[in-house]
């Protein structure tokens, strides 16, 4: 597993709580800039400046990538587990430090695990539009209207009670392997006539977008014994990719449950 998956499962495992502490007051020396697939060419003044002005940039290794041609301090990778690589900031207090996220900091991302870890240090956010947003964007879909999930640190069976017929969702992969999962979990709960909308590199120069229904997709990776079908060229998912979801309006019975 790459440095930029594991940090990612810590986050998403972090960001379940109730309550967070109010954001403390005073001047903010540890900024959250959010950076997309367009890299420094997507970033706004007030996000260049601040990643150029760091005495210290910690992020992903992709994230880092993206950001290197403005960073002029230190460039550190989160170390596994990500806690270490948090309490680490503490040292640096007072001067500027920027932490770097895909998209929207806030979404499924590190700002919620720094608000947990770090409650007493005053955050400031740069956001750049979030993958949920950019789907949404894609597909023309209102995002008030839509589902999101992620199955990032998180089990398939989480996302059972959300598969509503007629329902949009829009999941977050972990990796590339999660349509085919996804695909093979939607014909076991009787949606594979499911529509999957695989998005991958939104916002970058590999961005691509492939529909397919649940059944074949399931079938073409060997999840299912149905017959494959246009679903056979889903074998080069980029990494980073989501899953937006047309479900059916009626939910067809499982074998398991016909049988019962």
């Amino acid at each position: 597993m790459s440095g930029d998956q594991a940090s990612r499962r810590e986050v998403d495992n972090f960001d379940d709580f109730d309550a967070l502490a109010p954001m403390p007051d005073g001047p903010a020396w540890l900024t959250l800039v959010g950076i997309g697939e367009d890299g420094v060419a997507g970033l706004g003044d007030a996000a260049r400046a601040a990643i150029a002005g760091a005495v210290l940039v910690v992020g992903g290794q992709r994230q880092l990538a993206l950001a290197a041609p403005l960073i002029r301090g230190k460039a550190r990778a989160w170390p596994s587990p990500l806690t270490a690589g948090v309490a680490a900031l503490r040292d640096f207090a007072g001067r500027p430090v920027v932490v770097l996220a895909s998209g929207d900091p806030f979404c499924f991302g590190i700002g919620s695990t720094l608000r947990r870890l770090l409650p007493d240090v005053p955050l400031a956010c740069l956001p750049a539009p979030s993958s949920f947003a950019l789907a949404c964007a894609r597909l023309g879909w209102p995002q008030q209207q839509t589902t999101l999930a992620s199955l990032c640190g998180r089990p398939l069976a989480g996302l059972t009670d959300q598969l509503v017929p007629g329902a949009r969702l829009v999941v977050l992969s972990a990796d590339e392997t999660t349509p085919a999962e996804l695909a093979a979990h939607l014909v076991a709960q009787g949606f594979g006539d499911a529509l999957m909308h695989v998005l991958e590199a939104l916002g970058g120069p590999q961005e691509r977008r492939r529909s397919v229904r649940a059944a074949e997709l399931a079938a073409a990776t060997g999840q299912t014994a149905f017959a494959a079908g246009s679903a056979a060229a889903f074998d080069d998912i980029h990494r980073l990719n989501l899953v937006a979801l047309e479900l059916p309006a009626q939910r067809a019975v499982p074998d398991t449950e016909s049988h019962a």
